[in-house]
């Protein structure tokens, strides 16, 4: 060997390789994800691994193997063919770099094997003929083990090549990690090549020809199949059929479609026809879904019932996530009461966003910016916003303002600046809620034509402040005010008796002269006469004790059910009112002025108008749906229907009854709950009703602080529905080419009451399963009611949704409006044609709101803005709108009357199952809607949100201090993880949770994967995760209690497990912005007391 200088021989890399301590945490996008491509991907490592070639003067008799590093040996046959120092150096550095890349995967926990799988998927070489391999089987059809076989091939094959260049590019790269690769890329691409094949399956009669299908219907009708399709053929009658076939035989012969398609054209039209029977599209996913889930709740209970009636009444009351029959076959479903009910929302939204604005004018002096309102109140406590209006006290005098006039000017105490935008919030309520709504209950009767208030200048609704109600000062006052305006109207009864002759003479004297009015005028003056006749007998002592009746019946009644202008002649025996009507629309007997009493309401415009739509909105849509609000006649049709079925010879009379008086109960539990009083308690203010309210406040407030990183899945679901090219051409890219277009389209979509829960906080109440209750009588009461109304806002929640919401609602909007003119121009497809009809847009529909958008609308920098608000149509803007609120409300899942009866019923319910109505409502939106939809997109954003429910569990891991865990989580456990946090299984998952707690993870998907439990029910005990948070609230209480009384005896020391204890009881304690501030002050709480 030549004489070769001793530096020539020793390592001259750039940076050797270091073994990482044990706190290395990568970043994921400047590390893990760089590190990734480097070594799972063809072209990331093609280009990592370009050191340079060879180079130095050959020598034959170097020795590459001299001065080798013992991380060097395991790669030993790497430095076979390297002639210089040069060469060994460059050898060495790479394999310190894919050392760190390694290290660096694994130090990322679950982010880093996502990084990697990911590389592997977008690699060229993977994913154009593994990709392409599937969406041939998706188009052709065919044997599932078939196609399995050909995607499994071409996995094989791109597999093999891609990591043929790896072994080739990188130094560290074993043979047996190559082969590990490789058969999981075809076991992978097998299953993505079946389930290709099986989706397409599902669409019946794919490919066939006209005559062999009809062959198939004829084969299945006459000899019989015991496949599900056939069943379901059976129960259409000839004729029918027989239509279907002529027809697609016409379309043929006129060259409308090919022979080949004629096959999957009938299918759709029996499918339709049958569907258009039976409620919903079904095919055998959905079929065998339904099984366990059909009678979850009652609208997926009405909407499979056996009576059309029954199927056609739930779709005319309720909205339903799911594509029925009629869409496939070109009907629209109609717009329900629950989708007009919401509508109201729209100018909620307006009235309180406008409030908002006003506020800051007055205290600011100029337009509002985000967040405005909230930091003026926080100066206010530190004594910044001295000699303003607080924002409560600003609402207030708006209240009072509406009774007057929408005048605040005789109102004493509120300072003259603040006036004009007191009235100017008030003429917006005005022109926004109360004038609307008023009118509408004219049109359907529920009003008198030109009704005018009696007990103010202008109208708004009484809400006894029971609060202040409940104080014996406060009663006595509101006695001595009653009994006065008592012994007023008994001195007014007085007046009126001495004319009564007179004017019974004239009402008679018209009589004679045939005035038509003049027998109901006599009738109704001498009712009033008989009862001013038993008024003037009262004496002080009686019109006092009247006067105490009156505030009996007020507390008497159910505070969280709706504005109590209640007859006073016509309450229960359960101090609630007897009528039919709700509050706005009953006739006032206690027709004191508002003025007298306003110290005994609630003045707070904003909860007074929330009661006020809460209220009305429901009677007034049940009415025109329906006739009436009892829906008295059309439960009599669902009876005349069943017994229509019941008169068939072959009709089990028996089951038919039972399922009869279900659909009454199901529509009649339906109609009480679109009217808010479904599970009234008898009395609301009672103290058990008062405390678990309070509990369920406390186990949100204390429970949900991470509920925006479990809402990461919330991303993938647009895409699911709408594809990852409409989210992106209609989204995405406008928001970055156009951002203020966008901004403005936005604020129109909030201005019809989406996206608005900034201001209405609707999604969160609806997750957290807590009601606006407003009595709160207790400083603890109105402490956890504040932080409940406060938590949307301070979990970040509210603006995730509404964020989310706007995008959702930009992309529908689109959608909607392409294919409407799609439609016009005659070019729409099957698949847009259905997903306008179960979105409420028929033809005629479709043809006036583009009508609306050619005379009010504009295109601005390529966003088409509605400019919705300018619509002179009203049926085109309400189904429009509809039609964006179904869309938005399914795709982010927001819960509405898919609840199963017993979780509303009783109090009970409320605590068993809180927290678990977007586990029920996802089950219909996401698992149902998606085995209906079975398209790419719903597989690419199923794959995305499974992604993203992995990345949910992965940052709820690191948060809570166990992302440690993360690097023994397997393949499997990841996957099953992204599943769970995902939602899109619906409530599946959450009973698969339950049964590994009960039984500690030996029965469930954590078994099947030899994983742990599932992470999100680590922290929960059995007896919490089966009976509901309350129950783990009250087992945390206990706990405690016990520990201290053992503390003060001298029994036991105190524990750490002890303040874990008092920490989770507390407010805010998981809060994703404040937990790793609760984990340092536990700490230092146990480390200062020596906690054992």
């Amino acid at each position: 060997m030549p004489n070769i200088p001793e530096d020539d021989l020793t390592y001259t890399g750039t940076q050797a390789y270091q073994a990482p301590t044990p706190d290395y945490k990568p970043d994921f996008f400047s590390e893990t994800i760089p590190a990734a491509f480097r070594l799972e991907n063809t072209i990331g490592s093609i280009v990592s691994g370009s050191l340079g070639g060879m180079d130095g003067v050959e020598d034959p008799d170097f020795d590459p193997f001299r001065n080798l590093r013992p991380i060097d040996k395991e790669y030993a046959d790497r430095f076979a063919f390297a002639d210089t120092s040069s060469d060994v150096a460059k050898i060495k550095t790479q394999i310190d770099r894919e050392m760190t890349d390694r290290e660096t995967l694994s130090s990322s926990g679950g982010l880093g094997t996502i990084a990697a799988m990911s590389a592997g998927i977008l690699d060229p070489i993977n994913f154009i003929p593994v990709g392409g391999a599937a969406y041939k089987t998706y188009r052709t059809g065919g044997s599932i083990l078939r196609n399995a076989g050909t995607t499994a091939r071409a996995g094989l094959l791109s597999s093999t090549a891609s990591e043929a260049v790896l072994q080739h590019t990188q130094m560290t790269r074993t043979y047996g990690e190559s082969a590990a690769n490789i058969a999981a890329s075809t076991l992978f691409s097998g299953v993505l090549g079946g389930s290709m094949a099986t989706a397409r399956r599902m669409i019946d009669g794919s490919g066939r020809s006209v005559d062999d299908v009809i062959a198939q219907i004829d084969n299945d009708l006459t000899v019989g199949s015991g496949s599900v399709g056939a069943a379901r053929v059976k129960d259409l009658d000839p004729e029918s059929i027989s239509k279907i076939e002529a027809d697609v035989r016409k379309m043929v012969e006129d060259g409308k479609i090919a022979d080949s398609e004629a096959g999957n054209e009938i299918a759709k039209r029996i499918t339709g026809e049958l569907l258009n029977r039976e409620g919903m599209q079904r095919n055998l996913a959905v079929d065998v879904l339904l099984k366990a889930v059909g009678s979850q709740d009652p609208t997926l209970r009405i909407i499979q019932s056996p009576s059309q009636v029954s199927r056609e009444l739930g779709q005319e009351m309720f909205e339903t996530p799911l594509v029925l029959g009629k869409n496939i076959v070109g009907e629209a479903t109609p717009v329900s009461v629950q989708a007009l009910v919401r509508g109201y929302e729209a100018g909620k939204y307006r009235a309180l966003s406008g409030m908002d604005d006003d506020f800051v004018q007055y205290v600011m002096g100029r337009s509002k910016n985000f967040g405005d309102v909230v930091r003026y109140e926080s100066g206010r406590l530190l004594n910044i916003n001295k000699g303003k209006l607080s924002y409560r006290q600003f609402r207030e005098a708006v209240g009072k303002a509406t009774r007057r006039g929408d005048d605040a000017s005789s109102l004493s105490g509120i300072p003259e600046d603040a006036i004009p935008h007191i009235n100017s919030a008030a003429r917006r309520f005005r022109s926004e809620i109360y004038e609307p709504a008023t009118q509408k209950a004219i049109d359907q009767g529920l009003l008198p034509e030109g009704v005018t208030p009696k007990t103010a200048e202008t109208y708004l609704n009484r809400v006894y402040d029971l609060d202040k109600l409940a104080d014996p000062a406060v009663q006595a006052r509101f006695v001595e005010v009653t009994s006065k305006w008592l012994a007023r109207k008994a001195e007014e009864a007085r007046v009126r008796t001495t004319t009564f002759e007179d004017e019974v003479a004239v009402l008679k004297k018209q009589i004679q002269e045939k005035n038509n009015e003049a027998p109901l005028l006599l009738e109704r003056r001498e009712k009033l006469h008989a009862r001013d006749l038993k008024e003037i007998e009262m004496q002080p002592v009686q019109l006092e004790a009247l006067a105490k009746e009156i505030l009996f019946r007020i507390k008497g009644t159910p505070a969280g059910r709706l504005p109590y202008d209640v007859s006073m002649d016509r309450i229960d025996s359960g101090g609630r009112a007897a009528s039919s009507k709700a509050g706005p629309l009953k006739a006032r007997v206690f027709m004191i002025e508002d003025e007298l009493i306003e110290e005994f309401l609630v003045n707070d415009i904003e909860q007074v108008a929330k009661r006020f739509v809460r209220s009305i909105a429901p009677d007034i849509e049940l009415t025109k749906k329906f006739g009436d609000i009892e829906m008295t006649g059309k439960i009599k049709e669902i009876q005349d229907d069943y017994m229509r079925l019941m008169a068939r010879p072959d009709a089990d009379v028996r089951k038919l009854e039972e399922r009869m008086k279900a659909d009454i109960k199901d529509v009649v539990a339906l109609r009480d709950s679109l009217r808010n009083v479904y599970g009234m308690p008898e009395d609301p203010m009672d103290w058990k009703i008062r405390t678990g309210r309070a509990l369920r406040q406390l186990n949100y407030v204390r429970l949900l602080g991470g509920m925006t990183v479990s809402a990461i899945p919330d991303m993938g679901r647009p895409v699911m529905v709408h594809g990852f090219s409409r989210v992106f051409g209609d989204a995405i890219v406008p928001l970055i080419k156009n951002f203020s277009a966008m901004g403005k389209l936005t604020a129109q979509m909030r201005d019809m009451g989406l996206a608005s829960d900034m201001i209405m906080n609707s999604r969160v109440q609806q997750l957290a399963d807590v009601t606006d209750d407003f009595s709160r009588r207790s400083w603890i009461e109105r402490g956890l009611g504040a932080m409940s109304d406060t938590m949307g806002m301070v979990s970040l929640m509210s603006p995730w949704n509404t964020a989310f919401k706007q995008m959702t609602a930009v992309v529908s909007m689109n959608r909607m409006i392409r294919g409407i003119d799609a439609e016009i121009a005659g070019t729409i497809s099957q698949g847009e044609r259905t997903y306008l009809r179960q979105n409420y847009i028929g033809k005629k529909e479709g043809v006036s709101i583009r009508k609306m958008l050619n005379e009010h609308g504009n295109i601005e920098d390529g966003v088409q803005m509605p400019n919705a608000s300018e619509w002179t149509d009203r049926n085109a803007y309400d189904v429009f709108q509809a039609a964006l609120n179904r869309d938005v409300e399914r795709i982010i899942v927001t819960p509405g009357l898919d609840k199963p009866l017993m979780a509303t019923s009783s109090e009970v319910g409320h605590h068993v199952f809180q927290f678990k109505s977007f586990a029920i409502a996802a089950t219909q939106r996401i698992l149902l809607s998606g085995l209906q939809q079975r398209d790419m997109a719903m597989l690419n954003g199923t794959l995305f949100t499974v992604f993203l429910g992995m990345a949910s569990a992965s940052f709820k891991m690191w948060d809570s201090g166990r992302g440690d865990e993360l690097k023994d989580w397997t393949t499997e456990k990841w996957i099953a993880e992204g599943v769970d946090r995902s939602g899109i299984t619906g409530w599946l998952f959450e009973a698969n949770n339950m049964i590994e707690k009960a039984t500690r993870g030996n029965i469930g998907v954590s078994a099947l994967t030899g994983g742990k439990q599932m992470s999100r029910y680590a922290s929960r005990d059995l007896f919490g995760s089966l009976a509901g948070p309350t129950a783990d609230t009250l087992d945390l209480a206990a706990s405690i209690t016990g520990s201290l009384s053992s503390v003060a005896f001298g029994d036991e020391d105190w524990a750490a497990a002890d303040t874990q204890a008092v920490r989770r009881l507390l407010p805010y304690q998981n809060l994703f912005l404040l937990r790793q501030l609760f984990d340092s002050a536990q700490e230092g709480i146990n480390s200062s007391i020596g906690a054992r």
